[in-house]
């Protein structure tokens, strides 16, 4: 061993021996380097972009986890916070509702088409999907329609939900040629 090497061992080994000192040494050097803490700390994250990104999603996942253990342990507050902002939750499901509908509807199709797809699909006890699904610009229209069983369905939607995520994680639009594993079939 190096004297590195060694210099580490022996402040690792005092540390272990004082955990208590250890944490006071600790935050009383940060408060004191405020400044030269936040630069190593961004120094490291720049050098490790895939271990920071593992570490914030343990982190979200904690976070959801700490909160939906919360949820469950008092759900009359959350009951409250819902009657309080009431029309908060509304407003916002009609925005999401807009943001992803309004945009995708087709002009060539009329509301007795769709009625038809339906019927047909309930007819079967099959159910209705979207060929090129509404999160990858598909329009909400008959030609991009087609009823499928039950089996199917999960199936491609298991496979569009991957490119979905595939697309968000490149965070780029698919491009004209591309096709999804459903369209090939």
């Amino acid at each position: 061993m190096d004297s590195k090497e060694k210099a580490k061992a022996r402040v690792a080994a005092w540390n272990a021996r004082n955990p208590g000192l250890s944490a006071a040494r600790a935050k009383a050097w940060y408060v004191a380097n405020k400044e030269r803490a936040k630069a190593r700390i961004i120094a490291w994250q720049k050098a490790n972009p895939e271990k920071r990104a593992a570490h914030v999603r343990i982190d979200n996942a904690k976070r959801a986890e700490i909160k939906q253990a919360w949820r469950l342990a008092n759900p009359e507050c959350d009951q409250r916070y819902y009657e309080k902002n009431r029309d908060k939750y509304i407003a916002n499901a009609q925005a999401r509702y807009r943001r992803v509908h309004v945009d995708q509807r087709c002009t060539c199709c009329e509301v007795e088409m769709f009625a038809k797809v339906f019927a047909i699909a309930k007819s079967m006890a099959a159910e209705v999907d979207h060929i090129k699904p509404l999160a990858l610009g598909g329009l909400h229209c008959c030609k991009n329609l087609q009823v499928l069983t039950k089996a199917e369905h999960r199936k491609k939607a298991i496979d569009d939900m991957r490119a979905i995520r595939r697309c968000r994680r490149d965070n780029s639009p698919r491009k004209s040629g591309e096709m999804l594993i459903s369209e090939k079939v």
